[in-house]
């Protein structure tokens, strides 16, 4: 029995017995690992607290079948994850059932790869489209834009004409915005590794946005390390100026767009904090979806540039809190 018990504790499945009222009477240690749970918390309770909706859990086996689906668990520290489970009945010698056993899988990692490869084929497919979008629109769109400013250059300040060839020229400059957007997107090329000072890079984006920071009344609040990263200074620099324009946006006018790093020695990671006063995200659960915008006219490409570039830095970016008035981005990258 202790073998048992031993080799069960050894695996890295989350094993769990229950008696005949769906009540645990046994999870092994990958369970206990995975929920966060202590053992004295768990047994004599059923599946229900390790679900965020009851009514999910698995159902209670009855007679000689067996059950096999995905759930949605969540953690007693409440990160929600999808399990694929499997369970089945257990019988005395007498035929009788007196439990079930489940044996469960975390399928965060799979869930992520295959994200991961429908990611990359959107990407190629992107990528050939892109490419079709610089020789077809960017070249026609810029010579349109050089003459319009040749007009306007010889305009006088009084011609009824001037309003409208403002507006056509702010047109002009915003679909040339979408379309680099989705040209950098697509774009796959090395990073560049070097020592970067996120502090540095940080200083020149936001002398940068200043007059936009000014004309829209928000404070900039920089508490930035000098601890340098291992990166490229031109993705940086991109990483940056997408996270404060997006702060910008929330925010529309007078608020506060907030900075602070705090670098972990431990796991050698430079961690990013961004706040910001704005309107709050309300559906958090797409925002590094490509083309996924509540906002009109975006493209929708801004956090998963973002995203992007964090990744190939080797780093992870996450939204660790949001609400009207306060929302809050961390972004993790590896110290040189």
């Amino acid at each position: 029995l202790k073998l048992l018990e031993h080799s069960i504790d050894s695996i890295s499945e989350m094993v769990t017995i229950t008696d005949n009222e769906d009540r645990f009477i046994f999870v092994n240690q990958a369970f206990l690992d995975r929920y966060g749970y202590t053992e004295e918390e768990v047994l004599g309770k059923t599946p229900a607290i390790l679900s965020p909706n009851p009514q999910d859990t698995c159902p209670i086996i009855k007679g000689g079948s067996r059950w096999t689906g995905e759930l949605l668990n969540i953690t007693r520290s409440g990160e929600r994850f999808f399990i694929k489970l499997e369970t089945s009945v257990v019988k005395d010698e007498n035929g009788k059932a007196i439990g079930n056993i489940g044996i469960a899988k975390d399928m965060t990692e799979q869930i992520e790869a295959e994200e991961k490869l429908k990611r990359s084929e959107s990407l190629a497919s992107l990528g050939r489209m892109t490419s079709y979008l610089s020789h077809r629109i960017k070249m026609p769109l810029t010579g349109i834009k050089l003459n319009i400013e040749a007009l306007m250059e010889q305009m006088s300040k009084d011609n009824k004409f001037l309003d409208s060839f403002v507006l056509i020229n702010k047109e002009i400059k915003h679909l040339e915005g979408m379309l680099n957007n989705v040209l950098q997107f697509s774009r796959q090329r090395e990073t560049l590794q070097q020592e970067v000072s996120l502090h540095q890079i940080l200083e020149q984006v936001v002398e940068l946005l200043d007059p936009v920071l000014k004309k829209q009344r928000i404070r900039f609040i920089s508490q930035v390390s000098e601890e340098q990263v291992k990166g490229d200074p031109g993705e940086i620099k991109t990483l940056f100026h997408h996270l404060i324009e997006n702060s910008i946006e929330a925010i529309q006018m007078q608020g506060e767009i907030e900075f602070l790093s705090v670098v972990d020695l431990k796991r050698k990671m430079h961690r990013l904090f961004i706040r910001d006063t704005g309107c709050g995200i309300k559906s958090a659960r797409k925002i590094f979806d490509p083309f996924y915008t509540t906002k009109e006219g975006g493209t929708g490409l801004g956090l998963s540039i973002v995203q992007q570039i964090v990744e190939n830095h080797k780093g992870t970016i996450s939204l660790i809190f949001s609400e009207p008035g306060n929302t809050i981005f961390q972004v993790s990258l590896p110290l040189s």
